[in-house]
């Protein structure tokens, strides 16, 4: 997590262990990435950060692929080696409560990792533990959509540095900062504003879905530094920053004109200045929560999906300028809730057998939040939640925020509502100094922050309110819970 200058890289360390429920997973597959706990027994985190094999192939207690969280601020190298050294030794996965360290038992995710999931499409996954957390906190999570400028908090164990260096990679330290919420909108509609190329459309879900966004900005920016060139310009649209070290990206266009972006590190993405703590987020970040406060507990409302390659959107040589989205957890309510494996549940009054599965009830969560239409914080389910993952293409759904100088409300592709449907603009080519032909509809232009198909998304059916189960507290099924009757979950 890169900071401020004035913050320092040690000056962000949760050395007081604030944030204790955020750990840092261990993935034998891909390397390092974040996540935090939202019950006892379940970490939620990115899909991209264990993606590339079936969610049913993990699990190394049960002869799968081993996956832990270690929830230790500075310190859980240690507990990681022990882990591995038991498995890969003794074939013993398995958690270590002493040291913080956690040994995950099943991987859930919206879509299929193999040949299903597209960065950052649904880049969401539930990792249930084999012992539960108990005596760390938890966090709950807001289902309705944030619609203003909100101060938020980001925590990760990924990449370090200052704003005016360069990543100096991962010690395996948690660290926290400070950021302004500052939009909620699709891939496709950030390119749109930012070179000014009415409808442009990226193609697929990826691009189409509404992602929160944050950016990285320098505290001594001089706000008059980066600008757009008017329509009288010869080259109208380039955003031109003056001070070096510059990066140039430019956008091609054979019927019209190139837009060309000369970018340094005051450039301000979305307008606000950068707040006290500032940070950004680099690779082993993601999963990573971004954190609203309400009613005086800290709530996740994302997991650090990525952000731009450095050359792209982001100026070379430096932190500052970078821009970070999260996947937006609103839209994936219906689906968590589903297949949350901690369930809460009730039985019938009076005696009855155990085993009667027409006695039990699920119940609500405590962990589960919307804000009402009197905007009072409630615990509950948001009634307006998508039913599927089709509904974020809606050109007229929740967004808000100011790309550069754009209103996102003013883009055509809102206006027009071709926004994530067939058609629009395509992109025919996107350049920069740190690759000469790169190709966004491919997605090489992103970059997942971890050390780096669409279909019907799986669903039990099994919500609030049902009954038809009998709780059995055991491990359960690989995989996605299938339904009450029918299938068992890990608890």
């Amino acid at each position: 997590m890169p900071v401020r200058d004035d913050v320092g890289v040690a000056g962000a360390v949760d050395v007081n262990n604030v944030w204790a429920g955020v750990g840092q997973m261990f993935n034998r597959t891909s390397g390092f990435c974040t996540g935090q706990l939202i019950n006892a027994r379940t970490v939620i985190t990115a899909a991209h950060c264990v993606d590339g094999i079936e969610a049913s192939a993990y699990g190394g207690a049960l002869g799968g692929v081993p996956i832990a969280f270690g929830f230790a601020p500075v310190a859980n190298r240690e507990a990681h080696m022990q882990w591995r050294s038991r498995g890969l030794n003794n074939r013993d996965w398995s958690s270590d409560p002493e040291a913080l360290f956690y040994n995950g038992l099943q991987v859930q995710s919206p879509f299929d990792l193999v040949s299903e999931f597209t960065f950052p499409g649904a880049d969401v996954a539930l990792v249930t533990l084999d012992t539960p957390a108990i005596g760390l906190p938890t966090y709950g999570m807001l289902f309705s959509p944030i619609l203003e400028n909100t101060p938020v908090s980001m925590v990760g164990y990924g990449g370090h540095g200052l704003g005016l260096g360069s990543n100096l990679g991962i010690d395996n330290k948690r660290r926290t900062g400070a950021n302004m919420l500052d939009g909620l909108f699709t891939r496709s509609q950030f390119q749109e504003a930012v070179f000014a190329v009415p409808n442009l459309d990226l193609g697929g879900f990826s691009n189409n879905i509404p992602l929160y966004h944050v950016d990285f900005d320098r505290p001594d920016r001089d706000p008059d530094d980066c600008s757009r060139t008017s329509s009288d310009d010869l080259f109208p649209n380039d955003i031109v920053c003056e001070t070096p070290p510059l990066t140039f990206t430019y956008y091609d266009r054979t019927d019209v004109y190139s837009t060309t972006l000369v970018l340094g590190n005051h450039i301000d993405w979305f307008p606000g200045d950068a707040v006290e703590g500032e940070a950004g987020t680099l690779g082993g970040d993601s999963g990573g929560g971004l954190f609203v406060n309400m009613g005086g507990q800290d709530l996740v409302i994302g997991v650090l999906s990525g952000g731009w390659l450095s050359g792209m959107f982001q100026p070379s040589e430096t932190l500052y300028g970078d821009i970070s989205y999260y996947a937006a957890l609103f839209q994936f309510q219906n689906w968590i809730v589903e297949q949350d494996p901690m369930i809460y549940a009730s039985v019938a009054v009076g005696d009855g057998v155990w085993s009667n599965a027409s006695r039990w009830t699920r119940e609500l969560s405590p962990g589960y939040y919307h804000v009402d239409d009197n905007g009072v914080l409630q615990n509950g389910l948001w009634s307006d939640a998508p039913k599927t993952l089709q509904e974020p293409f809606d050109p007229d759904g929740p967004s808000f925020g100011t790309i550069f100088d754009t209103k996102v409300e003013d883009l055509p592709s809102r206006k027009s509502g071709t926004s994530g449907e067939t058609g629009g603009t395509s992109v025919e080519g996107l350049s920069s100094t740190a690759d000469i032909s790169v190709t966004v509809v491919s997605g090489d232009a992103a970059l997942p922050r971890a050390e780096v198909g669409r279909n019907t998304p799986p669903s039990s059916g099994f919500s609030i309110g049902d009954s038809g189960f009998v709780p059995n507290n055991s491990y359960g099924l690989f995989g996605n819970f299938t339904g009450p009757a029918s299938g068992q979950v890990a608890r």
